[in-house]
């Protein structure tokens, strides 16, 4: 409700926040494809008008507590997105050496695409560890949109990678907490005054 109160465009994809970046966008993002992204998250955006971003780490679908190949399904039909989260979800994903960075990443979105049908353009990092070569792989694998955990507002670019920072709301943060606030987002200065690009709020549910 505090989101839906706030004059921020809520809800939005990552291609439409980039391609309109004069408005201030709110992004939402689920990672580790818990099975609550289908039961109990996407009816409540849905009556929203809003979109998710469903990051799946490929090894874990239809394991217990995950979603299934029909979740995701559903999930892609009903207009959220559906990106990668690695395949195997490493502990520390920028620990890995160059060809298991490359492995994680082709491998989970060519399992993606291959069951949804259509390209896979967006990923986010598990764990939230990013450095430079963990974009720079994914982009090898044709992701064209790079989330991590950095409370970052700017916009980066790595190869032909966007990389996006996102805003952690976890259930003990109150309504008042539930947008950046001016404390964090001085912590961000330093940043889009190196970048100088449009500013894109992503909030995220992560279970890392």
């Amino acid at each position: 409700d505090a989101l839906a109160a706030s004059d921020r465009r809520v809800g939005v994809t990552a291609d439409g926040a980039l391609s309109r970046p004069a408005e201030d966008c709110v992004l939402l993002t689920f990672d580790d494809g818990g099975i609550s992204a289908r039961t109990a998250i996407a009816g409540r955006l849905d009556a929203r008008g809003w979109r998710a971003h469903v990051f799946m780490p490929t090894d874990l679908i239809g394991a217990p507590g995950f979603l299934g190949k029909s979740d995701l399904l559903a999930l892609h039909a009903g207009g959220h997105v559906i990106g990668s989260h690695s395949a195997s979800h490493p502990t520390r994903m920028s620990r890995l050496g160059p060809g298991e960075l490359r492995e994680e990443w082709h491998r989970s979105v060519r399992v993606l695409e291959d069951l949804l049908g259509a390209p896979v353009r967006m990923a986010s990092v598990p764990g939230g560890y990013y450095a430079r070569r963990v974009a720079e792989a994914a982009a090898g694998a044709g992701i064209e949109v790079l989330f991590t955990s950095e409370p970052v507002t700017g916009v980066a670019h790595v190869a032909t990678c966007t990389v996006l920072g996102r805003f952690t709301l976890r259930q003990r943060h109150s309504a008042r907490s539930r947008t950046p606030s001016s404390s964090r987002m001085a912590a961000t200065r330093r940043f889009r005054r190196r970048w100088r690009r449009p500013r894109v709020r992503c909030s995220s549910a992560e279970r890392s």
